[in-house]
C-alpha cells in the first residue's frame, strides 16, 4: 500500500537462538551438545510459546524501515518497551511532503467504537453548491491535502523556521522511521494490530510485518501466532 510500507534493515539471530537462550542452564552455546543445523529445535519452541514462556524469544532482533501516515506511525508507537525508534524530523531540513490517501473512503459507524463502515463514500456529497454542482468527499479531502502543503511551502519560501511551518501540515503526512525490537516485541506489535478491532490501515503494517518475520523466524513466528486466540 503507497504510504504504508515495512522493509526489513537487517536482523540477528534465527529460530535456533531461541532454542540457544533456553538451553543456557545446561552450558549453552559453544559449551552445549546442540549444534545448529543438526539439532531440531521445534520442539521446544512451540513448549516455549504454548507456555508462554517469553524471554528466550526476546533475544533475537530485527531492524525495520517504516513509512506511514504519522497518525498511524502514533498508533504504532505505543509499543514502546524494549524497542528503539528514530523517525524523521520535519525541523532540521526542507523535506518532500508525501501525504497519505485512502484505498478507499470509508464511512461513519454507527458507534464510533467500530472506527469505519466497508461502504466507500469517497463520491458522496460533502458540499451542495446548488446551481454551481457539488463536491464530493474525495474531493475535499484532496483540496485539504494540496492547501496544506501549498500553505507549507509558501511560509518556508517566506522564511518561516521549518519547525513552526510543520504545524499546518495534515496528520496524513507520511513519516519514516528506522524501529528496532526483539522478536517477541514484534509479535505482539502483531498480535494487537492485526485484531479486527485495529484501523484497516494498522493492519496493513501488521499483514507487512507477518509475511517478514515469517520468512525470518519460520518456525517461532508460527508457534507464536498459533497462541493467538
Amino acid at each position: 500500500m503507497e504510504g504504508i510500507n515495512v522493509k526489513l534493515v537487517d536482523n540477528m539471530g534465527t529460530d535456533f537462538r531461541i532454542f540457544e537462550a533456553a538451553k543456557a542452564t545446561l552450558g549453552g552455546g559453544t559449551e552445549s551438545n546442540f549444534k545448529e543445523g543438526e539439532t531440531d529445535p521445534t520442539r521446544l519452541i512451540k513448549f516455549l510459546a504454548n507456555e508462554r514462556h517469553v524471554t528466550p524469544f526476546r533475544h533475537p532482533q530485527v531492524t525495520f524501515e517504516c513509512e506511514a501516515p504519522i497518525s498511524i506511525a502514533r498508533q504504532l508507537g505505543k509499543h514502546q518497551a524494549g524497542f528503539s525508534w528514530n523517525e524523521r524530523s520535519m525541523r532540521y531540513r526542507d523535506s518532500v511532503i508525501d501525504v497519505f490517501t485512502p484505498d478507499m473512503f470509508r464511512g461513519r459507524p454507527t458507534h464510533l467504537h467500530d472506527g469505519s463502515t466497508e461502504e466507500d463514500v469517497s463520491k458522496e456529497v460533502a458540499i451542495d453548491l446548488d446551481q454551481f454542482g457539488t463536491v464530493s468527499v474525495e474531493e475535499i479531502y484532496s483540496q485539504a491535502i494540496k492547501a496544506a502543503v501549498t500553505s507549507y511551502e509558501v511560509l518556508v519560501n517566506a522564511g518561516l523556521a521549518p519547525e513552526q511551518a510543520r504545524f499546518v501540515l495534515p496528520q496524513g503526512m507520511v513519516t519514516r522511521w528506522i524501529w528496532t525490537g526483539s522478536l517477541y516485541g514484534w509479535f505482539e506489535v502483531y498480535r494487537q494490530r492485526s485484531s479486527g478491532h485495529s484501523q484497516y490501515e494498522v493492519r496493513e503494517f501488521a499483514r507487512q510485518l507477518d509475511g517478514i518475520m515469517s520468512e525470518l523466524y519460520p518456525i517461532a513466528w508460527e508457534a507464536l501466532k498459533d497462541t493467538i486466540k
